[in-house]
């Protein structure tokens, strides 16, 4: 049995997480998404990079096509949330 995988010799500073969240006709899934507020790489990266949440944007509407986007963001402990633009 053969088995493959990978390594991170030095992980980066910051990293972007991109979910997609719509099927390939554009309508957007239903399934909700959480995620921890500190994220471990310790399984990936060989220097056992650790990473803190600190902004989120959301996708509110039921299609690519409409909608409006929000931001999340943590400052000084507190989230606070901001409403980007239409896409109507």
């Amino acid at each position: 049995m053969a088995t493959k995988g990978y390594a991170l010799e030095k992980s980066p500073d910051t990293i972007f997480l991109h979910l997609k969240r719509f099927d390939n006709m554009g309508r957007k899934l239903g399934k909700d998404v959480e995620f921890p507020e500190k994220l471990s790489l310790k399984k990936v990266a060989r220097d056992g990079s650790v990473y803190e949440l600190y902004s989120v944007v959301v996708h509110a509407g039921g299609s690519l096509g409409g909608g409006h986007y929000y931001n999340f963001s943590k400052i000084s402990d507190k989230w606070f949330c901001v409403s980007l633009y239409p896409l109507d």
